[in-house]
């Protein structure tokens, strides 16, 4: 539990209880509770976590269905616990999950699958599916369980005019090729009247995120007839779109390029990356020399807010961030917001805020810092 990251109104809702407060009737803990609440359940911001599942492989707070554990508890609440479990024997006859109901069961098809005209068999139904909700989560096939070979998934996001398409992907566990031209996740754009190619992924990555400027986006997932792997999950998000409106022609994803804002500040040393930023927009000057300590000031005018955007941050991770490190301060009393290491990309902090500190220490040649700021 991220306590830092909850609404303080909603504390009690993270509350302990002791067993003479609850009962569970027998049952372990269970994540795929349809009661479970999800990542982000009461956070601050809608974009903090507030639970951290102890596997990463973990999902939490699905409203689909009940789980089996949940339909265990209220049988026994009911006392029907002696009802006859038909799905051990033969799974039910279901091709994929028996769900065992009370006096019956009901078969249910995995990830990515509908459900035949018999009941029993599942097919494959992934093609064309449509997504309008501001924020959702896309598997593939099977997921968690090897998609299947020779298929053909596609998904279009579609968000409101004035929105882009934020998207990340915390998993991925697929057949690697060069180019991807096997097993591939592929990300398009809708651009001038056609569908404009935005990225494409295949084999095992670590959690990447992509900022898509357009409102409508195609996810195609396609593998061939060889090798399954487990696949990908991908969590996307409307947000307000971040290019300036009279440019039609904004960059595929943050971060910002430097034609769009221009960089100009006042230089406290014609070398040093010891800067105060005075504009409204600018790339924050990073010098590519090692090692490297900068003290970075960013002052809007008052009323105005900072937008911070982590273009590249790869740097030592340690615990605590203690060898190299990103510091974000805020305020003239310069207090201290975050302290970020690691590997991330397009990341965008709104800081409520005008004056910024940004302190910087790298030390390993491989190290990489690129940032910018806008106001709103």
């Amino acid at each position: 539990v991220r306590e830092n990251n909850i609404d303080p109104l909603s504390l009690h809702n993270f509350e302990r209880k002791n067993l003479t407060e609850i009962n569970s009737l027998g049952e372990r803990y269970d994540y795929n509770s349809i009661m479970h609440y999800n990542l982000r359940s009461f956070s601050k911001d809608e974009e903090k976590k507030t639970l951290i599942p102890l596997s990463k492989f973990i999902s939490i707070g699905q409203r689909d269905q009940l789980s089996i554990s949940d339909i265990r508890q209220a049988n026994k609440l009911y006392n029907c616990s002696a009802d006859e479990n038909q799905c051990l024997r033969n799974n039910g006859g279901c091709e994929h999950q028996c769900i065992d109901m009370y006096k019956g069961y009901k078969c249910q098809c995995n990830r990515g699958y509908l459900l035949g005209g018999n009941g029993k068999s599942c097919h494959l139904s992934c093609d064309g599916l449509w997504l309008r909700q501001p924020e959702g989560l896309i598997f593939s096939p099977n997921f968690p369980l090897n998609y299947p070979a020779s298929a053909t998934c596609s998904w279009e996001i579609e968000a409101p005019s004035g929105y882009s398409i934020k998207l990340q992907i915390l998993k991925l566990d697929m057949e690697y090729s060069h180019l991807c031209i096997f097993d591939v996740l592929s990300i398009r754009r809708w651009f001038k009247s056609d569908w404009e190619e935005v990225a494409n992924f295949c084999g095992d990555s670590f959690e990447r995120k992509l900022i898509v400027n357009s409102p409508l986006v195609r996810l195609l997932f396609r593998s061939d007839s060889s090798i399954q792997f487990m696949g990908f999950k991908l969590f996307y998000q409307f947000i307000p779109s971040i290019c300036p409106k009279r440019r039609a022609n904004c960059p595929f994803q943050v971060p910002f390029q430097q034609k769009y804002y221009l960089p100009r500040h006042l230089d406290t040393g014609s070398e040093s990356c010891n800067r105060e930023y005075l504009t409204s927009a600018a790339e924050v000057y990073i010098p590519n020399v090692h090692p490297l300590s900068c003290l970075a000031k960013i002052s809007l005018r008052e009323k105005k807010k900072v937008v911070l955007v982590i273009n590249t941050l790869k740097t030592v991770e340690l615990a605590g961030c203690e060898e190299e490190f990103l510091i974000i301060k805020t305020g003239n009393n310069q207090k201290t917001l975050r302290k970020l290491c690691g590997s991330m990309s397009a990341q965008i902090l709104y800081i409520n805020d005008n004056i910024v500190t940004l302190e910087t220490v790298l030390k390993s040649s491989q190290s990489v810092l690129k940032i910018s700021y806008f106001s709103y």
